[in-house]
Formats: C-alpha cells, sequence, structure tokens
C-alpha cells in the first residue's frame, strides 16, 4: 500500500487509484488488489473515525465604543462648568466668575458693577415670591432693572428676562448630567450617547443667556459687537466667557467620545485575525504528518 499527500488524482504507473477523499489519496497496484485481505481493509478504512479540522475561525467581536482619556476630558470640562457657576453664586472671585459688568456703578474697585448668578437667581426668586426676601431689592440689580415692573414692558422683553435664568438653570443641569454619564461611560461597559447633542444644546442655553444680557443691556443691536467685547456701558463677564470657552471645547471633544462603527469593526477584524493566526499555528503543530487543513 502506498501512500500520498498529493491531492491530485492522475498517478503514472501500473496501479490505479481506489479510493480518493479530500484527507488523503491511495494508490493499489495490482497485488494490492489481489490480496484476499484487500476488502476487510477498504471495509475497514470506510468505517475508521473521520479526521475533523479542528481550527474553528473565532468571529470578529466589536469592541467598546468610548475613547476613555475623552470621556475623562469631559468629565473634567463640566467640573469646571459646574466650579464657574458656583463661584458665581457665592461671589467668590467676582472679577472672573461675574456673568455681566455694569459700568458706572458705585461697587467695584473701578466703579463697576459685576453681577454673577446669585444676584440673577435672588432676584427670580423675589419675583416669583419663593424666598430671598431678606436680601435688600436695591441690592439686586437684575431684579431693579428688569424684573421688579417685568408687567409693564413688552412681551419680547418679558420672554428675554425670565429666559436668562432658566438658561443658567438648565445649563447647570445638562453640565451635572453629561458629568455624570461620563462617569458612568468610563467605569462600565455602555452603548453609544448622543453627548454631542446634548452639550451643543447646552451651548445653546448659554447663548440665550447671552441673547437675554443683550436684551437687559439695551444697547442697540448695531453695537453688539460693543456687548461682547466690553466697550459699552453693560457687557458680558468673564464668566460668561469662561461658559462658552468650556462648552465649546467640551462640543469639540465629544466629536470623538466614541469611535466611528467602521473602526470599531476594521478593529474587531484586526484582533480576531490576529487570534486565528495563532491559533492555526497551534492546530499545524499538533496535526499528523497526513492531515490537510482545509482552509
Amino acid at each position: 500500500m502506498k501512500q500520498s499527500n498529493n491531492k491530485s488524482n492522475s498517478y503514472s504507473g501500473y496501479s490505479d487509484i481506489m479510493f480518493s477523499g479530500d484527507e488523503n489519496i491511495y494508490y493499489q497496484s495490482k497485488r494490492d488488489k489481489a490480496s484476499p485481505y484487500n476488502l476487510s481493509y477498504l471495509a475497514a478504512w470506510n468505517l475508521r473515525p473521520k479526521y475533523e479540522d479542528p481550527f474553528i475561525p473565532v468571529p470578529p467581536r466589536p469592541g467598546e465604543p468610548k475613547r476613555l482619556g475623552i470621556l475623562i476630558v469631559l468629565c473634567i470640562l463640566m467640573v469646571a462648568l459646574i466650579a464657574v457657576l458656583a463661584l458665581s453664586f457665592l461671589e467668590i472671585v467676582p472679577d472672573y466668575t461675574a456673568l455681566f459688568t455694569k459700568v458706572g456703578a458705585e461697587e467695584g474697585a473701578e466703579g463697576d458693577t459685576l453681577i454673577g448668578v446669585s444676584d440673577i437667581v435672588y432676584s427670580t426668586l423675589r419675583k416669583l415670591g419663593m424666598g430671598a426676601t431678606d436680601v435688600d431689592p436695591s441690592e439686586l440689580i437684575f431684579y431693579t432693572d428688569c424684573l421688579e415692573n417685568i408687567d409693564a414692558v413688552g412681551t419680547s422683553f418679558m420672554i428675554a428676562y425670565y429666559a436668562l435664568p432658566v438658561s443658567i438653570i438648565l445649563t447647570l443641569v445638562i453640565a451635572i448630567y453629561v458629568f455624570i454619564k461620563g462617569i458612568a461611560g468610563a467605569s462600565a461597559r455602555m452603548k453609544r450617547r448622543k453627548f454631542t447633542y446634548i452639550i451643543f444644546l447646552q451651548l445653546l442655553f448659554t447663548l440665550l443667556g447671552l441673547v437675554s444680557g443683550f436684551v437687559w443691556s439695551g444697547v442697540q443691536l448695531a453695537e453688539i459687537m460693543n456687548y461682547i467685547t466690553g466697550s459699552a456701558s453693560f457687557n458680558l463677564g468673564i464668566g460668561f466667557y469662561a461658559l462658552i470657552g468650556i462648552e465649546v471645547l467640551a462640543l469639540i471633544f465629544s466629536f470623538f467620545a466614541y469611535k466611528s462603527k467602521a473602526q470599531i469593526m476594521r478593529e474587531a477584524q484586526e484582533k480576531a485575525d490576529e487570534i486565528n493566526r495563532k491559533n492555526l499555528e497551534i492546530y499545524k503543530r499538533r496535526l499528523p504528518p497526513n492531515s490537510i487543513i482545509m482552509q
């Protein structure tokens, strides 16, 4: 009996092919076929345990879509935004946390009044009758300028004045939400979150507050740049610039917080191919010499 690892079905010689399979090709000479044990051997050969390829390819499994470093940066930016609002409310370093600056007032080192979150919140609570009754109304610039006689102004002014505290509250709520979800995403498995949309919404609320402050300032539309750059009698404060800057940075980083689906599948396929290559090398070393792996 001759045995060959050649998979070709052609053979040169005086013998012909008696059996051809995927694993091996066997040749029998005329003398082998004349043996009385030939039929018994062929019967035993057909009943033998078939060799099965142990190599089973590992399918690609998509990994986590998140980028841990970017999520941490987003959390840090949201903490910075919350800190700016908190410091503005507590009137700590007001020169750098005030939302608006009113020029020509009596307070301040340079005769300017710095208006922070506390002024806006207390003025709103006093107008709604929900507290802040122990605060002198003359010390609340937002209440004196806008809310005290709000019923006498037009609808557009009324909407702008009430929109200012609402925009600040929603900005804070979104910052807390993004921070919590960012921490959850950095510490556990999670699906793709739409951070880009929610941070963009947060930026819109902040810009709404900017517009409300512009209505409050009484500056003409043609002089809006003076209001923004600090050349008018009522200007944006450094705290407002800080809020916008933080949110713009957060919006940019949110684009990169999660990998694209194409990148996730590509990385999963590369990892699966590497595992399959190593497994195939191990199987090849363990298989008997006459085994053929079908790929």
